[in-house]
Parts: structure tokens; C-alpha cells; sequence
């Protein structure tokens, strides 16, 4: 694991130069990164960070409040490309693993210590398995566990909103479908 720093933003001008860089790739998920999207969600994050090496910035990622009880975090992850995993290979082993070895992990304690049940999603296009071999490699102290079937992480009439969570409880206040295969 490299030496990196992650590093609390607290305002919107700080991180609005990186939201137009990640914006800007052919990154699937670019448009989650546009500034004016990401305008109108800052002001209810509860914390957001960068993870830097060597005062380059990898990968940046926020705890975004889902209801009174529950946040996601490692929400709007977006690692750049030069630091990017290519696949959720067996043995998950790059030097630089943002979710795994800092966002997750920094996010999770954060909020349980303010009485938060935490998740993150991945779409439902990825695979299952890759969650389980993620949370394999998390400190099992945060405790997280993937949940059955799928859940809304935006507007249920969305197929592309239906996600596989992971979650630090085991009935999280999210809409749910357990009987609904996405891929």
C-alpha cells in the first residue's frame, strides 16, 4: 500500500476543478460528476475527501446522507485513471486502493461513531462476487456484509438505481427487491 494522505474538503470551490476533470472522461459513471450535479448535492454531504500521493490527487469520494440513520460512503468515488483498478481481480493487490484501503474504512468509523448504519453500492452491472472480494480485504471490525437482492439508491423507477449494497446492518432503510434479477 502507498503512502497516501487523505485530506477533508470543505468547500465546493476546493473540489469543483477535480469534479470538471472526472467529468471530462470517457469514465462510464462521468456524468454523476458534472459540476452543476454536484453543486446541488454539496451542501448535504457530511464530509467529502481527496486522496492524494505525493500532492497529486488519486481518487476523491464523500458520506452523503440517505436518511436520519443511514449514509453512503464512498459516495461519488472516482478514481483517476492513472491510479485505476482495472477489474475486481481475486487478489485485489494494486498499490493504490482508494475504497478498500481509505475511503471505506475512514467514512465507516466516522459515521458509526455518530450512530450512522453505513452502505455502498456498486450497479447492477458489476458482479456480486466483487463486493463479497472487497469486503474480504475491509478491516472485519467495520462489519459489513453484502445484502441480499437489490436496493434504490436513487429513483426506483430506474433500472440502473437498483444496486447491490454492502452494509454494516442487516435491514437497512432502503427500498428493496429481493425477487429481481438487473444482470
Amino acid at each position: 500500500m502507498e503512502n497516501c494522505t487523505l485530506r477533508q474538503i470543505k468547500t465546493f470551490d476546493e473540489i469543483e476543478p477535480l469534479f470538471a476533470r472526472a467529468s471530462a472522461t470517457d469514465h462510464p459513471n462521468a456524468k454523476n460528476f458534472l459540476v452543476d450535479k454536484m453543486q446541488k448535492r454539496w451542501d448535504k454531504y457530511l464530509q467529502f475527501h481527496v486522496l492524494e500521493l505525493q500532492n497529486k490527487v488519486v481518487s476523491f469520494a464523500g458520506i452523503y446522507p440517505y436518511s436520519e440513520k443511514t449514509v453512503r460512503v464512498a459516495d461519488r468515488l472516482f478514481t483517476f485513471e492513472e491510479y485505476r483498478q482495472t477489474s475486481f481481480s481475486k487478489n485485489v493487490v494494486e498499490a493504490i486502493r482508494p475504497a478498500v484501503d481509505y475511503f471505506i474504512p475512514t467514512h465507516t468509523r466516522w459515521a458509526k461513531a455518530n450512530s450512522y448504519n453505513c452502505f455502498y453500492s456498486i450497479g447492477p452491472e458489476k458482479k456480486r462476487r466483487g463486493m463479497e472480494r472487497v469486503i474480504s480485504l475491509l478491516d472485519p471490525s467495520l462489519g459489513y456484509s453484502v445484502l441480499p437482492g437489490y436496493y434504490a439508491t436513487c429513483n426506483p423507477k430506474l433500472p440502473k438505481c437498483w444496486q447491490t449494497i454492502a452494509s454494516t446492518v442487516n435491514d437497512i432503510d432502503l427500498p428493496k427487491q429481493l425477487d429481481v434479477e438487473f444482470v
